[in-house]
């Protein structure tokens, strides 16, 4: 048995909540067991001084009576009380707490455009070597590259698949074909 289940079944011992033959059980283990026997004897004093504290705490009739008046006046007086106040001054702070914030997000936003770095990107396809390599060269975030192509119009296609990547709306891009030096 688990020290547990034995403070347990004792309890129920001392509140005379058990079977007769659960009694007999529990008087046997108290006189084979002194361990069990000393925790019964705990118990026992335990519960005479929680009776003890409670029997001192016994107001008198009129202390309890005016203790209770008391309470449920408080109680009346709550419940009759406005829950919140809701008047011209408390919308108004409403309203300038709501205009304050968006003051500041639309300053915050602003600052945020003033000061971004500029993404235009440009593309220029150019006609150099011979009259059959096309040329792209482009300028994406400060990075400066370039490319060849047989054909203009593979030349055009890159430019096209660059600004879909790059999501640009606008491009500048200007095609020179063979022989327009």
């Amino acid at each position: 048995m688990t020290r547990q289940t034995t403070r347990q079944l004792l309890d129920e011992y001392l509140d005379n909540e058990l079977s007769p033959a659960q009694r007999a059980e529990i008087e046997a283990l108290l006189r084979q067991n002194p361990n069990a026997s000393a925790l019964a004897e705990k118990m026992k004093r335990e519960r005479a001084l929680r009776l003890a504290a409670l029997a001192a705490f016994n107001p008198a009739t009129d202390d309890a009576e005016a203790a209770a008046v008391r309470m449920i006046g408080s109680m009346q007086d709550a419940a009759n009380s406005p829950v919140a106040r809701i008047g011209p001054s408390v919308w108004l702070k409403r309203f300038g707490t709501i205009a304050a914030g968006l003051i500041i997000l639309a300053g915050a936003f602003t600052v945020g455009r003033i000061t971004a770095p500029e993404t235009v990107r440009t593309f220029e396809i150019t006609h150099v070597i011979d009259r059959t390599t096309h040329l792209v060269t482009y300028t994406a975030d400060g990075e400066h590259k370039t490319q060849s192509f047989a054909s203009a119009t593979e030349a055009q296609e890159f430019v096209e698949q660059l600004e879909l990547k790059h999501a640009i709306g606008t491009a500048l891009a200007s095609i020179d074909q063979p022989g327009n030096f």
